[in-house]
């Protein structure tokens, strides 16, 4: 079997076929953009706001949380927007590559000739369902702007202020807001979810998504640029945080985490029981 046939396949029961979640996904992404909208009104009753660019949108979205600071007066409240959007993320590219694998995939593997051309088959569904999520976040994102407020990427500075608690660097083009809020965690979710994978090989594919809660959990406590989590917190990205994790440290890790992810998965994969269903079960 050709790789774009082994692609296609994947495509067509990984994504086609799972198109609830991605529904899922949309619905979400909906409900956190109207909290924003609430906010904006109930400050606005208060002091005058402009109104809410395209930018403004994505940063509520990818904000994260500031660096926290353990004290006895200041309890770690977990980023609940973030991380509830990000651990959906992990559930959609969580469980399909196992269960393929342990029904009708089997097949396909024998017919593929080559557990190398799945398994990056596999890598290269999980990534395309990420830029998806990211896709729907921007298209959303976009919606609001246009019915609420301005479609421009631009950041609003009271807006950031006021609502988020955040001050970005003034000045800030839209190509470096382009980069900071959208390329950065694009690349580094996918990098994420391709650890994600490479776990499952190693552990189920529940507790390969409690290696990501824990990921995610542990960036939020814990600023450090050994935590990839802190690389998806638009509050953590030097644009917002003097010190800060810079585009031209966080891009090129992440993608060596992604491809060192692809090879070490790809090594394991052809040493994998397949006939273990143990280890395909959720």
């Amino acid at each position: 079997m050709k790789f774009f046939k082994l692609v296609r396949f994947d495509f067509q029961h990984g994504i086609f076929r799972e198109w609830k979640k991605f529904c899922l996904s949309a619905v979400l992404i909906t409900v956190v953009c109207m909290m924003f909208d609430m906010k904006i009104v109930m400050t606005g009753r208060q002091i005058e706001l402009p109104l809410p660019t395209f930018a403004d949108y994505l940063a509520f979205l990818f904000y994260g949380m500031k660096v926290y600071v353990f004290s006895t007066q200041n309890p770690f409240r977990i980023p609940i927007n973030w991380l509830m959007l990000h651990l959906f993320l992990a559930y959609i590219v969580g469980n399909y590559p196992f269960q393929d694998l342990m029904t009708y995939g089997q097949s396909v593997l024998l017919r593929a000739k080559s557990r190398g051309k799945w398994w990056v088959s596999k890598c290269l569904w999980s990534s395309c369902c990420v830029l998806l999520f990211y896709l729907e976040s921007i298209v959303i994102s976009l919606f609001f702007a246009a019915v609420t407020g301005k479609v421009s990427m631009s950041i609003s500075p009271q807006i950031q202020e006021k609502i988020i608690d955040v001050s970005f660097l003034p000045g800030l083009s839209p190509e470096t807001l382009v980069l900071n809020l959208l390329i950065v965690p694009l690349i580094t979710s996918i990098a994420i979810s391709l650890i994600q994978l490479c776990f499952a090989l190693i552990l189920r594919p529940v507790y390969s998504y409690l290696v990501v809660s824990a990921l995610l959990l542990s960036s939020a406590y814990i600023y450090s640029p050994a935590l990839i989590g802190n690389y998806l917190m638009a509050a953590r990205n030097s644009i917002a945080l003097q010190n800060g994790i810079n585009a031209s440290y966080a891009l090129p890790v992440s993608a060596a985490i992604a491809v060192l992810a692809v090879v070490t998965g790809k090594i394991i994969f052809k040493k994998y029981d397949i006939i273990d269903t143990g280890k395909g079960e959720s």
